[in-house]
Formats: structure tokens, sequence, C-alpha cells
């Protein structure tokens, strides 16, 4: 809201519009869930309205690529579940002071569905890894710590997040569940 404020105190009205549609998007999925599990193409949908948000927030400082399998569309996942792995990924790669490349990309794996966020930002030794899921840590990881949560109680323990990074280099956050277009209730 600070950053829409800004345009228009500077008068850039058309990117504040088109802030302000981005943002109440978000916001009417975020306050109208009514569908617990909802398809990837929604999903994907809320969060190309996020990225918007964002790169209209930092600029050329974000760079969002999605490859997208269309045969993963269908595909039912959990609601609002890849917004706080990309968060994090504009977060963390932002902290460099340099331009943020993030590439969203999702597959079918034996029956299962893999979505992958990767970039480029710092990147995490083994022992922050563990760190991040483990579930006495702080506040400022809730949100990664939430989306793996959610996987293993809706899937069970073999499912939820995979996490591959390397100092310096980045980090690749991968999402796995079943392949479904079957709807389930949350647990």
């Amino acid at each position: 809201l600070s950053s829409i404020r800004f345009y228009v105190e500077m008068g850039k009205n058309e990117e504040a519009e088109d802030m302000l549609i981005d943002f109440s998007k978000i916001l009417r999925k975020t306050l109208s869930r009514t569908e617990q599990f909802i398809t990837l193409r929604e999903e994907m949908e809320t969060l190309r309205h996020y990225v918007n948000l964002q790169k209209a927030r930092y600029r050329e400082r974000v760079e969002v690529w999605f490859d997208v399998e269309e045969s993963t569309l269908s595909s039912l996942v959990p609601d609002f579940i890849l917004q706080p792995i990309v968060e994090n990924a504009i977060f963390y790669s932002l902290k460099e002071d340099k331009v943020c490349h993030i590439r969203i990309k999702s597959f079918l794996d034996h029956g299962n569905l893999c979505i992958s966020v990767k970039d480029d930002g710092v990147g995490m030794d083994a022992e922050k890894i563990s760190t991040v899921l483990n579930k006495d840590m702080n506040i400022n990881r809730v949100g990664i710590k939430n989306v793996n949560e959610r996987l293993k109680l809706n899937y069970g323990d073999g499912y939820g997040l995979r996490i591959i990074s390397e100092e310096g280099k980045g980090t690749e956050v991968i999402l796995v569940m079943p392949a479904t277009t079957e709807r389930k209730r949350l647990r």
C-alpha cells in the first residue's frame, strides 16, 4: 500500500491503478477463501498478481519467469501456497542489492506434481535449510514452515518441500504433492 501511495504522490496514476488492481485481486482471493484447494492455474493467476506488485515496487530489480507445463494446470493445490515461497526468494535475493532472478516451473514426476521456485539469491548451508523447516523457528520464516506443514498434513510425510541451496549461488524450493484433480478436504 505504501508503494501505491508513493506512485500516486509522484503522479504516476496509471502505475498506481495497475498496482491497485493486482492488490485488490490478491486481497479478494485471500478474503473469499471458499475453496481450500484450487487448480494450479488459479494459484498461478494469483501469484502473477503478486509478482506484478513486486515488479512495480522494485522495478528492474525483480525478474520472474514462468515455465508451467500445461498438463499441470488442472492439478489441485492448497490455496495460496506459492506466494510465501516467492516472497522469500525476492526478499533474500534483494539483500545482495542486485537483480533478483526467479524461475517458477511446474512438472509431473511419477504421479507427483512438482513446483520449483528457483532464485539466484544468497543461498543457504545445510544447517540453515534444517532451521528453515524446523518447527521451532523464528517468525521470519513462518511462511515456508507453514507451506511445508500444509503439504504434509494434506498428503502425508512423503510430501512437502525439498530445498536445494548453495551459499552465494541461490536456492531452489521444490513443492512435491500428488498430482490430482480430485477435490479433497484439509485435515
